[in-house]
């Protein structure tokens, strides 16, 4: 995910639920990477809750629910939501 417009659309989905998306700062704090080692380009600051992210090292995994991106253990038991390319 690397744009709000994304971020937006997935989110006006999701309802009550709570997904993993595609990223993760294991590698360096605060630096988020997609698994295909993209760096995530979403202006965190405005539009993560103001108390997020707050793991540390314990949270590593990004996940997003209806009004927010936050940072969570990587072992939660959460859904999760994947982007394909265009099918013909």
């Amino acid at each position: 995910m690397t744009t709000t417009a994304k971020r937006d659309a997935i989110q006006a989905y999701l309802g009550d639920y709570d997904l993993w998306i595609d990223g993760s700062d294991a590698t360096q704090e605060g630096t988020w990477i997609t698994e295909d080692g993209q760096t995530i380009t979403i202006p965190f600051e405005t539009i993560y809750t103001p108390s997020e992210p707050n793991g540390g090292t314990a949270d590593n995994c990004l996940f997003m629910d209806s009004d927010e991106l936050g940072d969570f253990p990587c072992t939660a038991s959460l859904g999760y939501i994947c982007e394909v390319g265009k099918v013909n």
